[in-house]
C-alpha cells in the first residue's frame, strides 16, 4: 500500500486498492475501497466483490498501528501494523 499526499493505492494478484487518509499529529485514519478481479477472500463475516473499509491508528516512526473495520459498522474491529518499506522520490 502506498500513502502520499492525502491518497492511497494499492495492490496484490487478486485485488486492488485506493483510498484516502489524513493525520493530525501522530493519529491517522485511512479510508479503503478494495475491489477484487477475482474471487473475493471473506473479510468480516462477507465475500463481496467490493468492501469499504476504515483504518483508524497511531503513527510510531515507521509503522502505523491501530484497529480497522468495515465503513459503518465499527463493532466488528482487527487490529492492523502498515510499516514504512522505502521512500517515493
Amino acid at each position: 500500500m502506498i500513502l502520499q499526499n492525502g491518497h492511497i493505492l494499492g495492490g496484490g494478484r487478486h485485488h486492488y486498492s485506493t483510498g484516502t487518509y489524513k493525520t493530525s499529529d501522530k493519529d491517522i485514519g485511512l479510508s479503503v475501497e478494495i475491489k477484487y478481479h477475482s474471487k473475493p477472500r471473506v473479510l468480516f463475516g462477507s465475500s463481496n466483490k467490493q468492501v469499504s473499509l476504515e483504518f483508524e491508528g497511531k503513527r510510531r516512526g515507521e509503522t502505523i498501528e491501530g484497529n480497522v473495520h468495515r465503513a459503518g459498522n465499527s463493532r466488528q474491529t482487527l487490529l492492523f501494523r502498515l510499516t514504512k518499506r522505502a521512500e517515493i522520490s
